[in-house]
């Protein structure tokens, strides 16, 4: 009975860890994503929780608890904002900002 107790509780803690996807330090994020292309970030990263545009040129990713803050006790943080912009009008997008919040 015990056995088959543990094993199963190992079984749904791999399970919720392999939901969770990479998880990463700010710098490590910020490294992946800088000046990268809505492509290539999609391809490092993963797509986004949720993203919006704002206005013409600009696009915003979200990503919830993806990154975490190792001069605060490795905490999560709760959204990670990745905004894209265009260098020129009809240019593709970059990563622009990276918010922590």
């Amino acid at each position: 009975m015990y056995k088959a107790w543990r094993n199963g509780a190992a079984a749904l803690a791999v399970l919720a860890l392999l939901g969770c996807g990479e998880r990463m330090s700010r710098e490590d994020f910020q490294t992946r994503v800088q000046n990268a292309s809505e492509k290539e970030v999609s391809k490092k990263i993963g797509r986004p929780d949720a993203s919006e545009s704002r206005g013409p040129g600009e696009k915003v990713w979200v990503y919830h608890q993806k990154t975490f803050n190792i001069e605060k006790g490795n905490t999560f943080d709760a959204r990670t904002v990745v905004v894209f912009k265009e260098a020129a009008a009809g240019g593709e997008a970059r990563v622009a900002e990276v918010r922590f919040e």
